[in-house]
């Protein structure tokens, strides 16, 4: 069911879904406005870019080089590989240990996660259903870490 709300009887004011919300400047006697808000997302935009380019590159470049053999990482290390070297990966693996390093990864995330989950949700339960002084504070501690 659809309802539908009318001004009440003799007034002139809008209702408050009536006025324009959200654009600077809209309310009586507000000159422009209008610049400010722009030029500001324009910065954060620019921001977040510039954040993105720094995290993504050095993802990019690593594994560009990895398919890279050992001449071409030293002698042009920007370039597309000439050829796709996935002998690389196996190498890795066996001459550098990479599976123990990953066995000891994929241990310490699981006693990681299993301690994180039991430990939080028993706090979780404490700061939702006790009032104690430091309540908050523990609870924005959490919420920060």
């Amino acid at each position: 069911m659809k309802t539908t709300e009318t001004s009440p009887a003799g007034t002139a004011e809008p209702l408050p879904h009536e006025v324009k919300a959200g654009l600077p400047g809209a309310g009586p006697g507000k000159g422009g406005g209008r610049g400010r808000g722009r030029v500001l997302n324009a910065f954060s935009h620019g921001v977040l870019v510039l954040w993105a380019f720094m995290v993504v590159m050095p993802l990019l470049w690593a594994v560009m080089t990895s398919f890279k053999d050992d001449n071409a990482i030293f002698s042009s290390p920007w370039s597309l590989p000439d050829r796709i070297h996935f002998e690389n990966w196996s190498r890795a693996w066996s001459q550098a240990h990479m599976s123990d390093y990953f066995l000891n990864t994929v241990l310490v995330v699981a006693g990681s996660l299993a301690g994180t989950l039991l430990l939080g949700s028993m706090a979780a339960y404490v700061l939702a259903r006790f009032d104690f002084p430091g309540n908050r504070f523990l609870y924005f501690l959490f919420i920060g870490g």
